[in-house]
């Protein structure tokens, strides 16, 4: 009440929780490179306001788009509440040399709908770490012997005039 001229106010309120931030999110963790023959171990964590989700309250899928522009299904495999893992084998012989995206979606009523992208490459398998390094050894020493050869042939490298003599 107000003391100078009598008069009266009143107001009403109500308290509601804060509105959700973040939403419903995923994310894609793979590897960089991979070379044929080789298992690419693919993780997909789904969550609702940085929680991660239950197996129960959301769908969570997620596929493979090779260098060809096909599309493989992943089948995920749930380690825990909000973490899936899927395991694609790469064939020694039908694997496709190239950039590959894999695709992840979860899904909860409401609607509440998320995507993310992950890439990695498949190289050649000369290119890795085991037969890569001979390639590397060859390719030096076959570089050492030709730059070895052009001195020799340009003077730069003499045999010393007592070749017949021994040093010591």
């Amino acid at each position: 009440m107000d003391r100078y001229f009598g008069g009266r106010a009143s107001v009403d309120f109500r308290v509601t929780t804060a509105p959700a931030s973040g939403g419903l999110a995923t994310t894609v963790t793979v590897g960089s490179v991979y070379f044929p023959g080789d298992k690419v171990a693919i993780y997909v964590l789904a969550t609702l306001n940085g929680a991660p989700v239950t197996s129960s309250s959301a769908q969570v899928t997620a596929i493979v788009i090779n260098p060809n522009g096909t599309t493989t299904n992943l089948v995920l495999v749930a380690q825990t509440n909000g973490l899936y893992k899927a395991t694609l084998s790469l064939s020694t012989d039908k694997a496709l040399i190239g950039t590959y995206a894999v695709l992840a979606k979860a899904h909860m009523s409401g609607p509440l709908d998320a995507a993310s992208v992950a890439t990695f490459e498949v190289r050649l398998p000369w290119l890795s770490s085991g037969n890569g390094q001979a390639t590397i050894t060859s390719a030096a020493i076959v570089g050492i012997a030709g730059t070895l050869a052009v001195f020799w042939k340009k003077g730069y490298i003499k045999r010393r005039d007592n070749a017949s003599a021994l040093p010591f």
